[in-house]
Parts: C-alpha cells; structure tokens; sequence
C-alpha cells in the first residue's frame, strides 16, 4: 500500500451511542472503561492509520461475556487520488478470549496484545 504525503491530518473520531450499550457486557468493561478503550484507539490511529488516505470513525466497542469476545465496529472512508471524491465502507474488529479488562487496558494504555491484534485487524481490513 502506498502512503500518500498530504498536508492535510486525517482525522479518526469516536462516536458512541446508547444503542451501543448492554448490560450483559458489563462483566468484561464498565461505560467509563469502554469509552476510555475508544479514546486510545483513536490515538492508536493517529500514530498507525490515520496516516494515510483512510480517514476512521469509531463507532463502538463492546464485549461480550458469554462469547469472550469484544467488537470494534468502524467506519473506513477512502479518500482516494481524486480530491473530493471517496468511498466508505462499515467493518468490524473481533477479538476472541477476551475474559478480562486487563487483557484490552492496562496502566491506562491498550494492553500490549491487544494493540498487536488490532493492528492485524486494521492491516487486514484496509487490504480487502
């Protein structure tokens, strides 16, 4: 993938509604928790993804106890080579054996396996 230098910053934002929330999730991640998981992966954006043409808007995370798996749900919009034009597609994170908060946060930092498997998650998806 080629990396086009623009001087322009690409921004990743996050939106969070209450339609996102569950009480059966509640084990893994309270609110505040997920909202902060979101505000970090934002950040992780601006230092990985967001440097490119590909602007995010991250819609939701949440976890679910009974599967022990969370969900990044996402919105990919490509700028492309034509200014003003771009396309934007819907996707989704998985992340399997996920039974513990500590396993996605830790010291107020994405924890270190976590990051690595939404690196592969977001390196994988802007290739389809």
């Amino acid at each position: 993938m080629k990396v086009l230098a623009l001087s322009f910053l690409l921004a990743c934002s996050i939106k969070m509604t209450k339609a996102d929330t569950s009480p059966e999730f509640a084990a893994i991640l309270n609110e505040e928790d997920r909202v902060q998981v979101l505000q970090l992966i934002n950040i992780a954006c601006y230092d990985r993804w967001c440097e490119s043409r590909y602007d995010f808007k991250f819609k939701s995370f949440y976890c679910d106890e009974n599967s022990s798996s969370c969900r990044l749900r996402f919105k990919i919009m490509d700028r492309g080579f034509i200014p003003g034009k771009y396309s934007e597609k819907y996707a989704t994170c998985v992340f399997k054996e996920i039974k513990s908060a500590e396993q996605i946060i830790s010291d107020g930092k994405l924890a270190p396996g976590f990051l690595r498997d939404l690196d592969k998650c977001m390196t994988l998806t802007l290739e389809k």
